[in-house]
């Protein structure tokens, strides 16, 4: 604990985990006061993509290590992540018969680029929160995809509520959740496996973050 404590007061200021954690509570903080006030919600539902890629950055400063394996498997979770949400919205056959609105941003065939990037935050935090379990690794699967699928329990009627997605007849189906827990497997399989994770606070931090962030959301709808 000593050595880790001394290890934090080393680096500089902007990848300290708790600046970092303190930045992040922050904008998750103003962002539920700001979803909540009916004069400001449409702006702050427009700034729903720059507050996932902050998130996405706070994730990135916090890591200690230059692993370069991390990075590489960070991005096969974003294509990975993009294939699938595309094969979904062009077929129906991953998830349901669901549609992308352009509140979130830029898209490549019909998908939102920020969705990628969403992926790869989930995946990361939810393993993080796993990684210390006295379980094998398909044991740490397992739970780390059922958190997942936890966050998107509470994140679906938002994002529905907010225009980011749409679902065909206007119920979310059970189906959608099955497909992210079973698609999500191998992802978290590889950042367990190949210990690409590190003992942060900040990727715990977001998953916490963001289930809180919905669960509130889902009370005050």
């Amino acid at each position: 604990m000593t050595k880790k404590k001394s290890q934090d007061q080393e680096l500089p200021l902007w990848k300290n985990e708790w600046v970092l954690i303190g930045i992040l509570s922050i904008f998750y903080l103003v962002g539920l006061i700001g979803l909540q006030m009916d004069a400001y919600r449409q702006q702050f539902i427009d700034l729903s993509v720059y507050h996932l890629l902050l998130t996405a950055v706070i994730l990135g400063l916090s890591r200690k290590n230059d692993n370069k394996t991390f990075w590489f498997f960070s991005f096969v979770i974003f294509f990975f992540g993009m294939l699938v949400e595309i094969v979904g919205t062009q077929s129906g056959l991953l998830f349901g018969t669901y549609g992308y609105s352009d509140v979130l941003g830029l898209s490549f065939m019909q998908v939102p680029l920020i969705i990628g990037v969403n992926w790869v935050v989930l995946v990361i935090a939810c393993s993080t929160w796993t990684m210390n379990m006295k379980l094998p690794v398909w044991g740490k699967t397992l739970i780390a995809a059922g958190l997942m699928v936890l966050i998107d329990i509470f994140m679906e009627p938002i994002a529905v509520e907010f225009n980011y997605w749409t679902w065909q007849g206007g119920d979310i189906p059970i189906y959608n959740y099955v497909c992210w827990y079973v698609l999500s497997l191998p992802m978290h399989y590889g950042m367990l496996k190949w210990k690409l994770l590190e003992n942060n606070w900040v990727p715990k931090i977001v998953g916490v973050w963001m289930l809180v962030f919905f669960v509130v959301l889902n009370i005050s709808q």
